[in-house]
């Protein structure tokens, strides 16, 4: 008869949780060092910019960034050809200079402004409430779902796995020094969804094995572990799968999308691990 060794996880969690208060406390120590989050436009307000240059005239956006210098959100538009570009700068920037700067470098006649929008505080203010609630409704709705199907227990350990993937994920942002703006916001409410997948998953393998069953506790912690090593398999292919293509975005999605990346492929990483150890 086989034998199959299975990984006895919940043996392991007292030094899952220090390593997860670890570096939860090293992002909050780098949050208030650094004084918070550092603002994209979005939620700090400024001026985003849409120019065009000629197809004639080499353009990308590590060689604007050399002309401009620190302090601007450089993001591609269309296609290569088309050249079109967002040029994100905090209000103390002067757009004319900046304007006059490009025109100089690209010639006079190569470069189009199309576009010239201000984001004031208010609204950069507005910007970040709205996301505050967003992530608030998503947690609230993943709750209310996991409650509805398995029971309310499971649901508090399900929004303490999320809330434990996003302090991670964000200790990581203040800590690298990544923009935190919409895109960065949308990696997070998309690492809600992908972690609470896994989750849900491992616990109803859990009520599987343990429907109808009376369990004290150590019999419902060798049904927790055996549920666990179940679907071990699964979760690390589907999460390989997944930081996979997050890797290929990272190498070839272009400067733009970099910073959005990482933080998924951190939230992912700390997902799949939380739904093991943490959920």
């Amino acid at each position: 008869m086989e034998i199959k060794r299975e990984i006895d996880f919940i043996k392991k969690s007292k030094i899952t949780i220090v390593i997860s208060l670890s570096f939860i406390i090293l992002g909050i120590i780098s949050f208030f060092v650094k004084g918070g989050f550092n603002l994209g436009i979005d939620f700090a307000g400024g001026t985003n910019l849409r120019v065009k240059i000629d197809s004639s005239v080499q353009a990308d956006s590590e060689k604007i960034r050399g002309v401009l210098g620190e302090g601007f959100t450089i993001t591609r538009l269309g296609t290569a050809e088309e050249q079109e570009f967002f040029i994100s700068f905090q209000k103390e920037q002067n757009s004319e200079e900046i304007v006059k700067n490009l025109k100089k470098n690209f010639g006079e006649e190569k470069m189009t402004v199309l576009s010239e929008d201000t984001v004031g505080p208010k609204i950069g203010k507005e910007f970040q409430r709205m996301g505050f609630w967003a992530a608030v409704l998503s947690l609230l709705l993943l709750l209310l779902y996991i409650a509805f199907r398995f029971e309310f227990k499971f649901g508090i350990a399900a929004i303490v796995a999320l809330f434990h993937d996003v302090l991670i994920t964000l200790g990581f942002v203040s800590l690298l020094g990544f923009t935190f703006d919409i895109p960065v916001l949308a990696a997070v409410l998309t690492l809600l969804g992908y972690s609470i997948n896994d989750t849900i998953i491992i616990f109803d393998r859990i009520r599987e094995e343990s429907s109808n069953l009376h369990l004290d506790k150590r019999e419902y912690v060798m049904v927790i572990n055996q549920a666990i090593n179940k679907t071990l398999s699964r979760t690390l292919l589907t999460s390989f799968t997944t930081i996979s293509a997050i890797i290929v975005l990272i190498f070839f999605g272009g400067v733009d999308l970099r910073a959005m990346a990482l933080v998924l492929l951190i939230g992912f990483i700390t997902g799949t691990y939380s739904s093991v150890f943490v959920a």
